[in-house]
C-alpha cells in the first residue's frame, strides 16, 4: 500500500495474505528468482529460538533455519532483514517495538 510490490513465500499455504503468493520452500527459490527483487524481507521460524523452547528445554525439536537462510541471502548480494525473537542467532540485531512508532 505504501508503494512496494510484494511477494511471499512459505512452504505452506496462507489463503489470506493479501498480496501475490508463492508456496514453496524459500530455501530452494532459484538465485535468478531472487535476483529480481530490490531487498528482502525474511521471517524464519523462531521456535527453536524462543524463550518457551529454552524453557522447556525442546529448542533442539525445531529446524534451525535463520542460517541457512542468511547463506542464501548473502549470495542473494541484495539488501535483506532477518526478522525472528530475541535471542535468535542474528547479526548486528536491532530490536524494534511498538513504542517507537507513532500509532494514530
Amino acid at each position: 500500500m505504501a508503494g512496494f510490490s510484494v511477494v511471499g513465500v512459505d512452504v505452506n499455504p496462507q489463503p489470506n495474505y493479501p498480496f501475490e503468493f508463492i508456496q514453496a520452500d524459500a530455501l530452494t527459490l532459484d538465485p535468478k528468482f531472487l535476483a529480481s527483487f530490490d531487498a528482502i524481507h525474511a521471517s524464519p521460524p523462531c521456535h527453536a529460538y524462543s524463550d518457551l523452547a529454552k524453557r522447556n528445554g525442546n529448542g533442539h525439536k525445531w529446524p534451525r533455519l535463520i542460517e541457512p537462510i542468511r547463506k542464501m541471502l548473502i549470495r542473494s548480494g541484495l539488501p535483506y532483514i532477518i526478522e525472528n525473537v530475541d535471542g535468535a542467532p542474528l547479526l548486528h540485531p536491532v530490536v524494534l517495538c511498538r513504542t517507537m512508532f507513532r500509532v494514530n
